[in-house]
């Protein structure tokens, strides 16, 4: 479909495809003359999961009888091989299987492109034995074994093929790294080939009969219009149909993608409403759609050559441009951990995460015994390895259990369905929005958010040493501007939780229990909550002082001499509209005047309200930054 080739639209095709495929079922191997002339061409037996799967079977010998485990000096080692022996056949069915559907669908875009081939020199006029000029300048002569041989380039070049893949990525296998980076490495590079083929059958000319012609030009336009398809209305079109069989708002949808999984953040959702709950679910189809994440690349491409452009490589240049930017997703295999490297990360408590996923999900409590963390450490690797997605499986058996069996709950209390667990097998799961278990998450990345705001200004203030006054006023913005950020997104996620019809009673009392009955009134009311320093800041900032006093006497508590410009700063931001954009905040210590503003004003006692009621602090006047005057 990427090509430009409709699936199934060429019946006679399909029967060629079914009868030239090599493994054993009905109507199969009928054609095996076809299929080695395939095979020499390239064009078949090139899967490229299939080719990663295989490698690292090999790599551990799966199957294989060596050394000792021949000569049955091990017996144990001996019957592990021998059951792997008889799962080997097992593995080779599937491997035959896995391979026939690839082939099937390289065999019928063969057939299609050599037919379009063929059509589009007839038209231009060019008869067999007829010499002319390639796309690539060669002068050739038109044969059958030549349009089988371009139409075999095109299949190897524009559909994933694991012979083009390179020894490094590989190679890569081997690392602690993704295991299957091969796929999306074909990826790119046949997203890359498709648009660039395109381009060159849209703007090839030739000379035929004494006539200029242009005799790939619909051909390159299928093509590309193929690619915008696939990569963008195909998954807009299922998402928009999909909305409105489901009556799912605009708004619906932009709240609900806010308590997705981080792995489908960006991907295209095809959002389900349950009939009796009326709450939603989702689908995540970016995971059917292997060139999902470069439709933006696409899209510009097609716009552009509407618009009547000819400049083909500048075109070429800002699509790979684009695509490197929009398959940043795409291409975190290469450098994300590999299955086992990522548990044991997990798990390992020096160098590791210590009992916590890359997500921040616990694997064992803190005060587990170390037994219990032992086992739940062990039981997090085995699961990570348990093949066929041991998770789904699970589901699947509890879903199969009788409505009325308590078995058929799991350790949370959760059902589910059959239908929608196998459908988990074709990346087809649909996953329940639960705003209030995603709140429990989204206070906890609100409460971690708010401190490391905070921390940008306690790390400046407390460092131990020399501090200016003007560094602490640039903290206490740059503090204040995060947390801003932070409590902005909880209100976006509170506000996406009332759309999609949570419990906004049992999501407000977990919440404001955990960051205080007054803040979560000002967030709900969309008001911003400044940062204001504690006790215990103004305590060691008076601690430090001292310390440095000790060599330099004229030192002075620069926490103390700024309170008075912090007070105006925490001032100007009370109750600031949290749906409006952070104010820009000048430090007045940047200004032409600010550096004489400490050293020029009064230091009477006044209360600024910055330590609660009873805490009067003696700290210098305020002063107007442009002025040079104070406020009284």
């Amino acid at each position: 479909m990427a090509n430009g080739i409709i699936p199934f639209s060429d019946p006679q095709a399909v029967k060629q495809a079914f009868i030239a495929l090599q493994v054993a079922g009905p109507g199969t191997r009928k054609s095996n003359e076809f299929y080695q002339k395939l095979l020499r061409l390239g064009v078949v037996n090139s899967q490229v999961q299939l080719g990663d799967l295989q490698n690292l079977l090999r790599d551990v010998n799966f199957g294989g009888v060596t050394g000792k485990l021949a000569s049955g000096d091990n017996l144990a080692s001996y019957g592990l091989n021998r059951l792997l022996k008889g799962l080997s056949k097992v593995k080779k069915f599937s491997e035959d299987a896995y391979t026939a559907e690839d082939d099937f669908w390289k065999i019928f875009s063969f057939l299609g492109e050599s037919k379009r081939l063929k059509n589009a020199y007839r038209s231009s006029g060019l008869q067999l034995g007829q010499e002319f000029t390639d796309m690539a300048g060669n002068t050739v002569r038109l044969t059958d074994d030549l349009i089988d041989e371009q139409a075999a380039d095109i299949i190897r070049n524009n559909i994933p093929n694991y012979a083009y893949v390179s020894e490094f990525v590989k190679g890569l296998r081997k690392f602690p790294l993704g295991n299957f980076v091969s796929f999306p490495a074909e990826i790119m590079r046949t997203s890359t080939n498709i648009v660039s083929r395109s381009l060159d059958e849209i703007f090839y000319t030739t000379t035929i009969n004494g006539k200029q012609v242009n005799p790939f030009r619909t051909i390159g336009l299928k093509r590309l219009g193929g690619m915008a398809f696939t990569t963008a209305a195909v998954p807009t079109g299922i998402a928009a149909g999909m909305s409105a069989l489901y009556d799912v708002t605009e708004d619906e949808r932009s709240a609900m993608r806010r308590f997705v999984a981080d792995w489908s953040k960006n991907s295209t959702l095809i959002p389900i409403r349950d009939k009796e709950t009326g709450k939603l679910k989702y689908v995540d189809f970016s995971h059917a759609n292997a060139y999902d994440t470069i439709t933006r690349p696409i899209q510009t491409i097609l716009n552009r050559v509407q618009a009547g452009e000819t400049d083909k490589n500048g075109m070429m240049d800002d699509f790979i441009m684009g695509m490197i930017e929009s398959t940043k997703e795409l291409g975190s295999p290469f450098v994300s951990e590999s299955i086992w490297t990522q548990a044991l990360m997990d798990v390992a408590p020096v160098l590791g995460r210590n009992g916590r996923t890359p997500e921040g999900y616990k694997v064992w409590k803190d005060r587990d015994p170390i037994g219990t963390k032992i086992s739940k450490a062990v039981g997090h690797l085995i699961q990570s390895q348990a093949p066929l997605n041991w998770k789904q499986l699970k589901r699947i058996g509890l879903s199969m259990k009788p409505t009325d069996d308590l078995g058929r709950l799991d350790d949370r209390g959760r059902q589910y369905e059959l239908s929608n667990e196998l459908m988990g097998i074709v990346g087809a799961r649909a996953i329940e929005i639960d705003p209030e278990k995603s709140m429990i998450y989204k206070t906890a990345e609100y409460s971690r958010g708010a401190r490391e705001s905070k921390q940008l200004f306690q790390t400046v203030a407390l460092k131990g040493g020399v501090v200016t006054p003007t560094e602490l006023v640039d903290a206490y913005i740059n503090a204040n501007r995060a947390l801003f950020s932070t409590q902005k997104e909880l209100v976006k996620d509170l506000d996406a939780s009332e759309i999609l019809q949570g419990d906004m009673r049992k999501i407000g009392s977990y919440v404001s229990g955990k960051i205080g009955k007054k803040n979560y009134n000002a967030l709900r009311r969309e008001l911003y909550i400044p940062y204001v320093p504690s006790k215990n800041i103004f305590r060691k900032s008076r601690e430090i002082t001292r310390d440095i006093q000790e060599v330099d006497p004229t030192y002075r508590d620069p926490l103390r001499d700024v309170l008075p410009l912090l007070s105006n700063i925490r001032r100007q931001l009370f109750r600031y509209d949290l749906t409006d954009m952070f104010p820009l905040i000048e430090n007045p210590l940047n200004l032409t005047l600010g550096s004489e503003i400490l050293n020029t004003v009064q230091t009477p006692l006044i209360n600024l309200g910055f330590l609660g009621e009873n805490n009067i602090i003696k700290p210098p006047m305020t002063v107007d930054p442009v002025t040079g005057l104070t406020s009284s």
